[in-house]
Formats: C-alpha cells, structure tokens, sequence
C-alpha cells in the first residue's frame, strides 16, 4: 500500500504558493483533477475492501470521541471553513484550524511556502522541484476573532459525528507579559468552547511569539509557565474539555510531562523548526523575516519520531492518560505506522 499510495514525485499543491494568505483562505483550496478523483475513489473502495476482507476495525478514541480512524490534518495548511470541509471530504477525521488570535493579525507576505533540500548541519537551500521539505513561513496571520468564529460556524454546525474537530490559539503579538499572555490563552478557549468545537490546541512552539518577560525561546521551553497557562485555562473551561498543546522538538520533554501530565489532554508534536534558508547564489530567502523560516516535512521526520517515542515513555513512567499525537514528514503510510507504532494515538499531516 505504501508505494501504491504514497507521494507524487511531482504533486500539485493543493494551496497556491504564488498567492497571499488572504487569497488562498478566500479562494479555498483548487479543485481535484479527475485523475485524483478517480484515484481517490479508488483507494476509498480498497480500504473498505480490506477492511472487510481482513475484518480491521480503523475507529480510534480520542478525548471520549469515537472517531473513523486515527489520520488527521495538522494545524497548518487549512485556515478557514473552506479548508476544513475540503480535508473533511478527503477523508481526514482529526480536522485542525490553522493558528487564530485574540485580534487580527496581517500575515507574512510571500514567499510562505517554497520547497526546500539540505539538511539542519549544512543548511537548507531553496529548491525548484518538490523534495518532501517546505518552509512555513506565515507569521501566524489572524482574522479578528467575531470574523473567524462566523467562518467557522458551519465547521461546527456541519462535522460528521465520526470526526473531531479542534481550533488552534496563541496570543497576538501585542500580548507582552506574562499575564496577558495567561489571559489571552484563557479568552481564546472560552471562543473556541462557545463556539462548539471539539477541543483547543495551543500553539506554544512558534518563534514569534516568547515564553514569558525576560524570556527567550518558545513557551512549551518553560515547563512552569507551560503549566500556569494550561491550569488558568482549565479552571475556565471545566475538566470536560479538551486541552491539547503543540509543541517543538526537545531533547528533554521530561520537566514538561510533569508539569502538565495531570492538566492536559494531549501533546503534539512536532511544529515546524526555524532554520535559515537560502538561494543557491547564497542569498537569503527571508532576509525580511530575520532569515529564518520554518522547515517542515521529510526534513523533521526523524525528529518528530523520536519526540513521539519520548513523550511516550514519560507518559507510562508518570502513569498518565494524556494522548500524543504525532506530527512531521507523514508522506506515506509506512511514515503514518512508524508514529502509531511508537505509540502515538494519532497522527497529523501537513506536508503530505
């Protein structure tokens, strides 16, 4: 099935990488060529087909839900109810908004998405060909949230009961203390539980936005802020409702599972790792953005592995039931089973 099903060597993306943020959320996503209609069709018929033969049963349980299967869409290539409904129909059943804010934020402009080759000790490389690599270099653009919650509205109003469906927050960039910063986290997932999704991921890996004052590097890096956010949220929003937190790779995810073992209801893992990236003249892509942008795909595969494997082993030593989910390079289903058979509960696609 693997090579049967895998990644194109030359696919179509499915979101322009020559138009803006704003152009791809009001457009939606292209539509399907027949060719992968067909295809698609296909597959769908196959998978039943073994299912029946070989009486496999793909249902998974997540956060009290009985979901169609374990396979879902990261926060990252769907903004928006366009987005969301299209992955819905292909048939991804863990459905994830791409990061919202507390107010409207105007994104990156382009480039966002280009491929990319090389690796973390010698540096990426822009590339002309799709390599399994891309950089995801957005900025975390927000609509206001009156604007994304009424986008989002039929999201809510129109999931199948065999799917899940969660939002993605982090705090606006105005949001400078460690207070505000609690706070912001608190509002957001109020937004998200009235509207009436499934759950709230926070997004607590992104290089824009800091742990705390006087702090340098991504929240999730700040195990005791971590904990006091995830803890004011959850007094807010009742023991019933999901928390999930997104988070980069480490080699030490220990402090983490510790703080938040008892609080939250899931980790995932990984996001996007900054890297800086460069033309072939030596020239650099995003010399507007501090040079850095976020590398994803086949290039974080071996690291979302084995944060996977990780936050695995600490979740049996500390005796706790949160989920994990894992993220990074899924192209192919052999990837997909390597995550599962780690122990992930899930797994999340964005490049693939």
């Amino acid at each position: 099935m693997a090579s049967k099903f895998g990644v194109m060597q030359e696919p179509i993306p499915l979101y322009d990488v020559n138009a803006t943020f704003w152009e791809n959320f009001r457009r939606g996503p292209r539509n399907l060529t027949k060719d992968e209609e067909n295809k698609l069709t296909a597959i769908g018929n196959e998978i039943q087909e073994l299912k029946e033969q070989n009486d496999v049963d793909l249902q998974a349980q997540l956060f009290g839900k009985i979901i169609d299967s374990p396979v879902g869409l990261c926060a990252g290539p769907a903004y928006g109810y366009r987005w969301l409904d299209f992955y819905s129909e292909l048939g991804y059943d863990i459905l994830t908004q791409k990061s919202v804010r507390d107010d409207y934020l105007e994104p990156h402009p382009l480039p966002n998405i280009i491929a990319v080759e090389g690796n973390w000790k010698d540096g990426f490389i822009a590339s002309e060909r799709f390599t399994g690599s891309i950089t995801n270099s957005f900025g975390i653009g927000s609509l206001a949230p009156k604007d994304w919650m009424k986008d989002l509205e039929p999201m809510v109003k129109n999931l199948p009961k065999d799917k899940s469906f969660k939002i993605s927050v982090i705090p606006h960039t105005s949001k400078k203390t460690s207070e505000e910063t609690i706070n912001s986290f608190v509002e957001l997932s109020l937004m998200v539980k009235k509207l009436g999704a499934d759950g709230v991921e926070f997004d607590l890996s992104c290089p824009n936005f800091t742990a705390s004052e006087g702090a340098k590097g991504e929240i999730y890096q700040d195990a005791k802020f971590t904990r006091e956010i995830t803890e004011a949220v959850r007094d807010e929003v009742g023991k019933g409702f999901p928390i999930l937190l997104k988070v980069g790779y480490s080699h030490y995810y220990r402090k983490l599972v510790e703080e938040v073992a008892s609080i939250a209801s899931g980790i995932v893992a990984i996001n996007a790792m900054p890297a800086p990236v460069y033309r072939k003249d030596g020239s650099s892509v995003f010399a507007d953005r501090g040079n850095k942008a976020g590398v994803c795909g086949t290039a974080i595969l071996d690291m979302g592995l084995d944060a996977i494997g990780h936050l695995v082993k600490l979740r049996e030593m500390n005796g706790a039931d949160f989920a994990v989910i894992g993220v990074g390079g899924v192209l192919n289903p052999d990837i997909a089973m390597k995550y599962l058979d780690l122990g992930a509960d899930a797994i999340e696609i964005g490049t693939g």
